[in-house]
């Protein structure tokens, strides 16, 4: 619908306040913020509104999602990442492109002490 093309299209502002404004927008759908989410490339500061967010940031799949964007500010990431399962923090150790203080937090999340 005309309805989800606007929204769609407003999804990819990279302006804070205009997806401050989006994210309580009721119409707005788990699919679309985990879109949002995992853009790249992304700014920091729209996944900073995300996590600022009650009603999404207490969604496990956008908490994780936000976690494995490299875009996240580091103290976000760490702060979702002490609440992911275990086997998605191991996915997280792998991730290459994420910083090292990531996963190595991810790596105690999952009960290891080391990068593998």
């Amino acid at each position: 619908t005309r309805d989800r093309d606007l929204l769609a299209r407003v999804l990819r502002d990279p302006h804070p306040d205009v997806i401050r404004i989006l994210l309580s927008n009721p119409a707005l759908t788990e699919e679309d913020v985990i879109r949002l989410c995992a853009q790249r490339p992304v700014a920091s500061e729209v996944l900073r509104e995300v996590f600022r967010t009650t009603k999404w940031v207490l969604r496990y799949r956008v908490r994780r999602t936000i976690v494995n964007n490299p875009f996240t500010p580091l103290d976000v990431a760490l702060q979702l990442a002490a609440h992911l399962h275990a086997q998605d923090a191991r996915e997280v150790m792998d991730a290459p492109e994420l910083p090292v203080a990531l996963r190595e937090a991810c790596a105690r999340v999952a009960g290891l002490q080391t990068l593998h």
